[in-house]
């Protein structure tokens, strides 16, 4: 696997919003998004074995329930992925971990069990969100800049009588001014999630 970091925090934003986490962040990715503020060219090829053995010393020394698989795009290695889930998944399966892999969704493959998936669409959204919206650990997050934005989720939510929470979730450097406009437009089934993490100076 391509690893650029295994570390401990919490997670700052989406469903899991306020739990400790151990994160295993993969490299490479299959986007060029001018927003994009994570670093994952700088990596590392490592067994999965192996990373499976340093997470559970990671999940078991901090005491985290959450393992956050995240990029890059971590859907490139969709098959070592699914190893390692089951390699954990068989090993402590019985301890309450949840699995949480973000993905812009772009790969669309059947989702890996045992796992959660929130998907933060980037390109070719309608086809992403056709795809993933049946299934039922699969969750939507998706970054707001402006008006066109919120119409786009509004018309997915519509066209595809969607009825699950979504997250929205503001551009880190107009967090202020695009809550306002979420707030203004009464949009159903949606939950606002910042990026708390950036808040409070933490990884």
């Amino acid at each position: 696997m391509k690893v650029v970091e295994i570390f401990d925090s919490f997670q700052g934003e989406g469903i899991y919003t306020g739990e400790s986490a151990t994160f295993l962040r993969l490299g490479g990715c299959n986007l060029n998004c001018d927003f994009c503020d994570t670093e994952f060219d700088d990596y590392k090829e490592i067994n999965v074995e192996l990373v499976k053995e340093c997470l559970l010393n990671h999940i078991k020394n901090h005491k985290n329930k959450l393992l956050v698989i995240t990029g890059g795009e971590p859907l490139l290695h969709y098959d070592e992925i699914k190893e390692l889930v089951d390699l954990l998944y068989y090993q402590i399966f019985d301890e309450g971990l949840k699995i949480q892999i973000e993905t812009n969704g772009f790969i669309r493959r059947i989702p890996i069990q045992n796992t959660t998936y929130v998907i933060s669409p980037k390109r070719d959204i309608d086809n992403v969100f056709k795809f993933y919206k049946d299934y039922d650990e699969a969750y939507f997050k998706f970054v707001i800049e402006d008006f066109w934005d919120l119409q786009l989720v509004k018309n997915l939510q519509e066209k595809y009588d969607y009825k699950k929470t979504v997250w929205l979730q503001p551009e880190f450097s107009q967090t202020e001014r695009v809550t306002r406009l979420i707030l203004s437009k009464n949009i159903d089934n949606i939950r606002i999630s910042g990026q708390l993490h950036k808040y409070m100076g933490v990884e």
